[in-house]
């Protein structure tokens, strides 16, 4: 859920040096012609004489509130300390309207700040002592924010390792690490963050050496699920990708199973109940369409009572995609059709993954017909819009699920 700001710029280079030593066409924070500090490049384009083209993003966060979007954190901020955030990546609400968010830095280095009201400060910084051992090298994308003020987030070590932490209450707190024999003997390869639960428990995705990758949640020794386990469907599980988790550490997550179909499931992270079949490409969902294919790129969202949402593509349906929420032991229920009408009269296109809240309602980032990317809101029944690329300088908008309802 993280729209961007593109501007397509052109750059004549000099000449090369004759060594062919490599140089900088254009790094991050600096200012591209429309003022904000460049975020990150895509889509490259060179000609012989040197030419170059490349579109450049300039990202940042914002709330909706009901004066309209308010800025949290984002590219051309300047920080207490006279730093100047080059952009940021998906941040995460938490309690009391706060977010927590991963900035970097014009002129390098990275944080996580947490912003309540109009204060910010630093969760962690590069260059600091982690917990556990080690210094911060770099944190990567993504942060979680649990209910009760626990910020996790994932970060790159001065040895080249990667590690998922907790900071509760001041106290930080080394999740786990790449490199190193996790409690039962584990060693991972790979580390990513999922989600915190309110109770502290964080939950995240990783791959194994000389064992199958799984989902781990924090406090248990042994994984969640994992490849090679039972699927519920029959067979058994050949990969586990994205996945998301609630408050009470319940995950929703996207599997292939060794038919080669893919399906949405659920379990619990004890381990005390079987895991459940949500959907699985191939399925009926009614009026005799059916469920084309689960994006392999699919997180299915999960709210607290375990209701799950998730899009999916679809055939002998008048839309060729749909969003859909499967609330535990009822049936699946398709809420948003691709080719839709919004509250402002476009036709909705391109969906992509939804966010679930507590109260129900869903966040659906899609296209509209005539306006561009944009987000709309699911709730009693009514779509309506609630950001757009239209005459917004949007760079990204986040949601969490809340008690009270969905905040942005």
């Amino acid at each position: 859920m993280s729209p961007r700001l593109l501007v397509a710029l052109l750059l004549t280079l000099a000449a090369a040096p004759s060594d062919g030593a490599a140089v900088p066409v254009v790094t991050t924070g600096a200012a591209s012609p429309l003022g904000l500090p460049l975020s990150g490049f895509s889509s490259l384009a060179m000609m012989a004489d040197g030419r170059v083209v490349f579109i450049g993003s300039s990202t940042g966060t914002f709330r909706r509130t009901d004066s309209g979007l308010v800025d949290v954190v984002s590219a051309g901020d300047t920080l207490a300390d006279g730093s100047t955030v080059a952009g940021v990546s998906p941040p995460a609400l938490g309690p009391g309207d706060c977010v927590a968010v991963r900035a970097f830095l014009s002129g390098g280095g990275s944080r996580i700040l947490r912003r309540c009201g109009a204060a910010v400060d630093t969760i962690a910084a590069t260059r600091q002592p982690a917990p556990g051992g080690g210094t911060f090298a770099e944190f990567t994308a993504g942060v979680a924010y649990g209910a009760q003020g626990q910020i996790a987030f994932t970060a790159v070590l001065d040895d080249g390792n990667t590690g998922v932490f907790l900071q509760a209450n001041g106290v930080g707190t080394s999740i786990a690490r790449t490199g190193a024999a996790a409690g039962s003997g584990l060693v991972f390869t790979s580390l990513r963050l999922i989600d915190v639960a309110s109770d502290g428990r964080v939950g995240y995705r990783a791959g194994v050496l000389s064992a199958p990758d799984g989902l781990f949640i924090s406090g248990r020794i042994q994984p969640v699920v994992q490849v090679g386990e039972a699927n519920p469907a029959g067979g058994i599980f050949r990969t586990i990708t994205g996945a998301s988790m609630n408050d009470a550490g319940t995950f929703a997550f996207r599997a292939d199973g060794s038919d080669g179909n893919g399906g949405v499931f659920r379990t619990i992270s004890t381990g005390l109940a079987p895991i459940e079949t949500v959907i699985r490409e191939g399925d009926d969902v009614g009026g005799g369409t059916t469920v084309k294919s689960l994006p392999s790129s699919l997180v299915p969202s999960i709210n607290a009572s375990a209701t799950i949402a998730f899009r999916a593509t679809l055939s002998g349906s008048t839309g060729s995609s749909g969003i859909f929420i499967a609330p535990p032991g009822s049936a699946l229920q398709q809420i948003v059709s691709a080719r839709e009408q919004s509250d402002t009269g476009g036709k909705l296109v391109q969906l992509r993954d939804p966010a679930i809240a507590d109260d129900g309602s869903v966040v659906v980032p899609a296209s509209q017909t005539g306006t561009g990317p944009s987000l709309f809101v699911y709730r009693a029944g009514a779509i309506t819009a609630l950001a757009s690329a239209t005459g917004v300088s949007t760079h990204s908008v986040s949601s969490r699920p809340t008690e009270t309802g969905m905040q942005l």
